[in-house]
Order: structure tokens, then C-alpha cells, then sequence
């Protein structure tokens, strides 16, 4: 959950150009890490909520060892992240002018598959967003890692108490000085 949804939630600040709100989350730690016995994988599920009504969904489960896939749900379609590389799925132009609420109204027809040996994925990115969103910032970074890291933390306290956390976290919140055990 930390390890790799840092990212995510990185990649979500990014995109949203905005911090988390809250975080809530269910799950639970396993000593299975193989770094160190001391650090911990946690593995359920997260979402944070950002203002606009978006929202970043994790879910883990430490008791599989497939590789790792991610689904981002935009306006007009969905980008599939697996190990070797993006789908993009949009729904037919025509549909979109016919149909322009989102009921989860048609099916994504079109598909373009980006290879992660492609060179230039990164540069992609931003035409991927353009076309799912109409031009939505598609940064390399966040700048406040800080803060990112904190809501972060925010949210394994939310998985281990199975608590709705408010962000940012103040230093009289009880997970403010945690010593996490995480990698």
C-alpha cells in the first residue's frame, strides 16, 4: 500500500493539481516484507477525496503475486496500467456528442495500446489526458512531497484504525508521530 500507492497518490496530486482532503481506509499489515522483518506490507483498501468530487481508490492484496494493474476512469473513457505498458479506452466521438452526460453510458469502442518499451510513454501522457479529460495537467511532480508523504501516512492510519482521517493532519492527531515501519 505505501510502497507503490505513494506514487499513485503522487500521480493523482499531480493531476488534480490539489492535496487530499481525507483519506479512509480498511485493511491490515503483514510482516512479509522481504527488505527487513520489521517492515511491514499493508495491504486493503484506501481512498483519498479531493475537492471537485475526484477521488484516488487504492486497493492491495498481499496475498496475491501478480503484478500490479491500475485503472484511471476519466470523462470519456479509462487508461488500464499493466506491467507492459497503458490501454487507452474512449468512448466513439459521435457517442459523446449524443450522449454527453456520464451514466456509464456506452462502451469504450476505441482502443490504443502504448507499449512501455514505446519510447516517448512519457511524452504521451499528455495526449492521453487531452484526450480523456480536455487537457487536464499532466505535471511530472507535485510539488510538496511533504505534505503527499503525510497523507500517505494519514492513510495507514486509516487502514489500521478503519478511520476516516481529515487532511492535512495536525500535529494533534495520534498518527502525527507514528514511527511507521514501512518502506
Amino acid at each position: 500500500m505505501s510502497t507503490s500507492g505513494i506514487h499513485w497518490l503522487d500521480f493523482a496530486c499531480a493531476l488534480f493539481e490539489a492535496m487530499p482532503t481525507s483519506v479512509i481506509g480498511t485493511g491490515s499489515k503483514a510482516k512479509i516484507n522481504p527488505r527487513r522483518d520489521d517492515l511491514f506490507f499493508w495491504d486493503g483498501t484506501l481512498t483519498w477525496s479531493f475537492e471537485g468530487n475526484r477521488k484516488l481508490s487504492l486497493i492491495f492484496d498481499n496475498q496475491s503475486s501478480v503484478s500490479l494493474t491500475a485503472t484511471v476512469y476519466c470523462r470519456n473513457g479509462v487508461v488500464i496500467v499493466e506491467e507492459d505498458g497503458l490501454t487507452l479506452k474512449t468512448r466513439n466521438a459521435d457517442d459523446v456528442t449524443r450522449y454527453p452526460s456520464v451514466t456509464r453510458y456506452g462502451a469504450a469502442t476505441e482502443k490504443v495500446r502504448f507499449s512501455s518499451y514505446d519510447l516517448g510513454i512519457r511524452d504521451s501522457r499528455e495526449e492521453i489526458f487531452n484526450i480523456l479529460d480536455g487537457g487536464l495537467n499532466a505535471s511530472d511532480s507535485f510539488s510538496d512531497s511533504a505534505e503527499i508523504t503525510s497523507a500517505m501516512l494519514a492513510g495507514l492510519w486509516a487502514v489500521e484504525n478503519h478511520e476516516w482521517v481529515e487532511l492535512p493532519v495536525d500535529s494533534g492527531h495520534p498518527s502525527f508521530f507514528v514511527d511507521w515501519s514501512a518502506s
